[in-house]
C-alpha cells in the first residue's frame, strides 16, 4: 500500500507541488489581506474619530462665538445709547409741545377761573344788603377787557388773584429750556440720529460678530493643533517606549514631518516643540475686543453720521415713504459708509482692530491688563488677525452680515406699511405693503429698532448672523488654515 502511494506521489509529483504552491499562495494573500482590513479598518476608525473631533471642536468655537457676542453687547449698547440719545431729543419735543400747548390753553383756562370767580362773587353781593352799590362796581372793574395781555393779567409772578393754586402753576412761566436749539433744528437733529443710531448699530454689531469668529476660532485652531499633536506624540511615545512630552528631539521632528507633510531635517526646534497659548497671551489677545467697543466704534459713527445727513438732507418728516421708498433710502446710506467716493470698498480694519504698535499698547493699557508687551506668540495671532480683516473675504463677510440684519429691519419695521384697513383675505399679496407714510410715523420704530439690536434678548439680528452661511464658511476656513502652523 505505502508502495502503491508512493508511485501515486511520484506520478503527481507535478501537480501537487502546484496544488501546495497554490494553496500556499491563497493563505498567504489571505492573511495579507486580512491584515490590511484590519488596517484599514482602524485607519478608518481613527479618521473617523478625527474629523468627529475637529467636528465637535469647531461646533463649540461657533457657539461662543454667538455667546462671546451676546455678552459683548451690553458694554456696546450703553456708550451707542448714552452718546446717540435720541430719547433725550424727543423728551425735549415733547417739553417744548407740552408748553405750548398750555400756553395755547391758558386763556381758556383763565377765561373759565375768572367768570366762575366773579359768578359767586356776584351772587353773594347781588344777596346781601350790607355791601353798597359802590362795592358792586369796583368787583366789575376787576374783569379784564377780552383780549388783553396774558402776562400782564396774570402778573410779573404768574398769579392771579381769581385763580385757586393749580390754576397759577399752570399759568405760571416756562423755564428757558435747556438746549437752544429751535423746534425745527431739534426735529432734524431727530431725524438724523435716529438712523445713525439704528445704522451705527447694525454696522457695529456685524464687525463684533466677524472679529470675534475671527478671534475665537484662531485660538480654536491652535488648541486644536496642540490637541493632535499631544494624541500623536502619546501614541509615537509608546510605540517607541518613550515617557514625556517631546523629550526626544528626533522623534518630535518626525511626528512633526508626518502631520505637516515636511522633511524631518526642514523642520525647526521650535516648531517641533509645537505651539501652545498661553493663558496670559490668550487673555492680552481677547482684550483687543476693547478697541472697537470703547473707541473704534466712535469712528464708525461719525462716518454713517457724514453719510445720513448726507442723504437725508433734502427728505422732509413729512415725506410720504413706502416699503421700497425706505429700502431705497437705507441701501442709498450704505453705498455712501461702504464705498470711498472714488469707488473703491471702505476698510473697517482700523476702526474694528488694533492695527498700529501704539494702538496695540492702548488697547493693552486701558483695558485693565497693564502689561504691553507683546510676546512672538501674541505678536503671531495679532499679525494674522489683521491679515484676515483686511482680506477680499473678510469684505464678503460683512457685506453678508450686512445684509441680513438690514434685511431683518426691514421686516420688523414691515407693520407700518401695511393697510389694515381692509381684510387681508380680500387683498393680493402685491398691494400689503403699497401703504405709505410720514418719515417722521417711521422714526419711533426705528428709534425703537436700535435698543433691539443691542439690548433684546433673545437677539433677532444675532440669530440673524448666527445663522449666515457666509461667516460659518469664513470662520472654517479660519479654523481650518493649519498650514500658517507649520
Amino acid at each position: 500500500m505505502l508502495s502503491s502511494l508512493a508511485g501515486f506521489v511520484k506520478r503527481r509529483q507535478r501537480g501537487l507541488a502546484i496544488l501546495g504552491s497554490a494553496a500556499g499562495g491563497i493563505y498567504l494573500a489571505a492573511s495579507y489581506a486580512r491584515s490590511r482590513f484590519a488596517e484599514l479598518s482602524e485607519r478608518l476608525v481613527t479618521d473617523r474619530a478625527a474629523k468627529e473631533n475637529l467636528r465637535r471642536r469647531f461646533q463649540q468655537a461657533q457657539e461662543d462665538c454667538a455667546f462671546t457676542l451676546l455678552a459683548l453687547l451690553p458694554t456696546l449698547s450703553k456708550q451707542v445709547l448714552e452718546e446717540l440719545d435720541v430719547e433725550a431729543l424727543t423728551a425735549e419735543l415733547q417739553r417744548r409741545a407740552e408748553e405750548t400747548r398750555k400756553a395755547k390753553e391758558a386763556p381758556r383756562l383763565l377765561e373759565q377761573s375768572t367768570t366762575s370767580a366773579l359768578g359767586q362773587s356776584w351772587d353773594t353781593l347781588g344777596n346781601s344788603a350790607l355791601y353798597p352799590a359802590e362795592t358792586r362796581e369796583a368787583a366789575q372793574v376787576a374783569l379784564p377787557d377780552e383780549g388783553e395781555d396774558e402776562r400782564e393779567y396774570l402778573g410779573a409772578n404768574g398769579e392771579s388773584q381769581h385763580m385757586n393754586g393749580s390754576a397759577a402753576q399752570v399759568e405760571a412761566a416756562p423755564e428757558t429750556p435747556a438746549d437752544p436749539r429751535t423746534k425745527a433744528e431739534l426735529w432734524q437733529a431727530v431725524k438724523i440720529l435716529t438712523f445713525q443710531r439704528t445704522i451705527t448699530s447694525l454696522y457695529l454689531l456685524c464687525l463684533l460678530a466677524v472679529q470675534t469668529h475671527i478671534q475665537l476660532n484662531l485660538l480654536g485652531r491652535f488648541n486644536y493643533v496642540n490637541s493632535v499633536y499631544e494624541q500623536a506624540w502619546r501614541s509615537a511615545t509608546a510605540a517607541n517606549g518613550q515617557n514625556g512630552l517631546f523629550d526626544d528631539e528626533a522623534l518630535a521632528r518626525r511626528l512633526k514631518a508626518e502631520l505637516t507633510g515636511e522633511k524631518a531635517e526642514d523642520v525647526d526646534d521650535d516648531d517641533a516643540a509645537g505651539k501652545r497659548i498661553d493663558g496670559h497671551t490668550e487673555q492680552q489677545y481677547l482684550s483687543c475686543t476693547w478697541w472697537l467697543l470703547w473707541k473704534g466704534w466712535r469712528d464708525i459713527s461719525e462716518r454713517v453720521r457724514i453719510a445720513t445727513e448726507e442723504s437725508l438732507e433734502s427728505v422732509s418728516l413729512k415725506t410720504q415713504l413706502g416699503a421700497d421708498d425706505l429700502r431705497k433710502l437705507l441701501v442709498e446710506i450704505r453705498r455712501k459708509i461702504e464705498y470711498e467716493p472714488t469707488g473703491a470698498c471702505h476698510s473697517f480694519a482700523a476702526a474694528t482692530f488694533p492695527m498700529s504698535h501704539a494702538a496695540e499698547s492702548e488697547t493693552l493699557e486701558k483695558s485693565g491688563l497693564g502689561d504691553t508687551f507683546i510676546g512672538p506668540d501674541f505678536r503671531g495671532l495679532l499679525d494674522e488677525t489683521k491679515d484676515f480683516l483686511e482680506s477680499p473675504d473678510s469684505s464678503v463677510v460683512l457685506r453678508s452680515c450686512l445684509d441680513r440684519t438690514f434685511s431683518q429691519l426691514s421686516s420688523s419695521l414691515a407693520h407700518l406699511f401695511v393697510d389694515d384697513s381692509q381684510p387681508p383675505s380680500q387683498m393680493r399679496f402685491e398691494e400689503l405693503q403699497d401703504k405709505k407714510v410720514r418719515l417722521a410715523a417711521v422714526l419711533p420704530a426705528l428709534a425703537r429698532a436700535s435698543h433691539s439690536i443691542l439690548n433684546t434678548m433673545p437677539n433677532e439680528f444675532a440669530e440673524a448672523l448666527a445663522d449666515n452661511r457666509e461667516l460659518q464658511e469664513f470662520s472654517a476656513v479660519v479654523y481650518s488654515n493649519f498650514l500658517v502652523e507649520q
